[in-house]
């Protein structure tokens, strides 16, 4: 069976490939690589579907659906991962990663998540 690579390894790969002609790529895919890993992927899956046993509790939104895609923006993005969020009666859905990561981490997660969706819904 043909095994279809996941976008983040697609993600990976054109960052190294770019790094032969960009100094720092490799570095810097690799660095939000693992910024995705410890921070997001808990919840929002290595994929960012959610199709974690956190993200099935919390109905975590799909990040690779190109419809949610269209109405999110980097910026917007940047901005819930430094306030986090909240459901309707306060709770904590999200945390705040303000302390946590610098802008320019919580910049380059929103850059990345901006590469994961699937293309077509």
């Amino acid at each position: 069976m043909k095994k279809t690579p996941t976008r983040l390894s697609f993600f990976l790969s054109f960052a190294c490939t770019a790094a032969a002609f960009l100094p720092g790529a490799a570095a810097e895919a690799q660095e939000v690589q693992q910024l995705w890993t410890d921070s997001c992927a808990r919840c929002h899956g290595a994929d960012g579907k959610g199709s974690t046993k956190m993200g099935r509790k919390l109905k975590i939104k799909d990040l690779t659906s190109p419809r949610l895609q269209a109405r999110l923006s980097t910026d917007r993005i940047a901005e819930a991962i430094a306030e986090g969020s909240r459901d309707n009666d306060g709770n904590e859905r999200m945390p705040s990663f303000r302390e946590k990561l610098t802008e320019e981490q919580r910049s380059s997660l929103a850059a990345y998540v901006k590469t994961l969706s699937s293309g077509g819904e």
